[in-house]
């Protein structure tokens, strides 16, 4: 499948603060957004988007195919506050909502330090109420809070966000959790979980991973 290259929309997130690159497809519309949050700031949007678009692994076209439409989060500088920045990733989930005109959740999740963010944010929406209308959240190669006032921060929201099914990806790192595919997954918070040895070169997911990732979507 052949798919845009160029973003349908670009939204200027909570001040100034991050961007997030649209694709709407065909329809040109958001039916079923698919949110990807970036490492870290400032990012590079169009090297995110080479990446996502990256023949190794297409995850644009590999999103695509299964009737979602791929946004791409990044931040303007530096991570150094998990509110702040969790704040930009609110902003586009919802935005997402906000746009969305088809019946199905939405998909967030985020890579390292944007899976934590993604994280907080769906878990800070439903501690004030706020419908995010995700159904799958999911964290790749995610890390944990850097210090002691960001994991009080996480876990006065109750640590994870509790309505969408979580699911974990670690490849080619050590896991966020310290777990194994080996260990009873009972110990997770996550509802499913991905582990690998391979990992990423020029593409943006592992394919392995990427086809797990959409394969429990279905």
């Amino acid at each position: 499948m052949t798919v845009a290259s160029k973003a349908s929309q670009v939204w200027d997130l909570n001040r100034g603060t991050g961007t997030a690159w649209a694709y709407c497809g065909p329809t040109g519309v958001l039916q079923a957004p698919f949110i990807v949050v970036a490492d870290n700031g400032p990012t590079d949007m169009a090297g995110l988007a080479a990446k996502a678009n990256d023949a190794a692994y297409d995850l644009h076209a590999a999103v695509t195919k299964t009737g979602r439409e791929l946004i791409l989060v990044g931040f303007t500088s530096e991570i150094s506050d998990l509110h702040a920045a969790a704040d930009t990733v609110l902003d586009a989930i919802m935005r997402a909502v906000a746009e969305q005109s088809g019946p199905r959740g939405l998909t967030v999740g985020g890579f390292g330090r944007g899976a934590l963010l993604a994280r907080y944010a769906l878990a800070k929406m439903e501690r004030q109420r706020m419908d995010h209308q995700t159904e799958a959240y999911f964290a790749y190669n995610s890390t944990s809070p850097v210090d002691r006032d960001e994991t009080d921060a996480l876990e006065s929201l109750g640590a994870v966000p509790q309505r969408p099914r979580l699911l974990k990806l670690t490849v080619g790192v050590p896991d966020v959790e310290g777990l194994s595919e080996k260990d009873d997954q009972d110990l997770s918070l996550f509802h499913d979980a991905f582990y690998s040895n391979e990992t990423a070169t020029t593409s943006l997911m592992a394919a392995r991973a990427g086809q797990w990732l959409l394969e429990e979507l279905r």
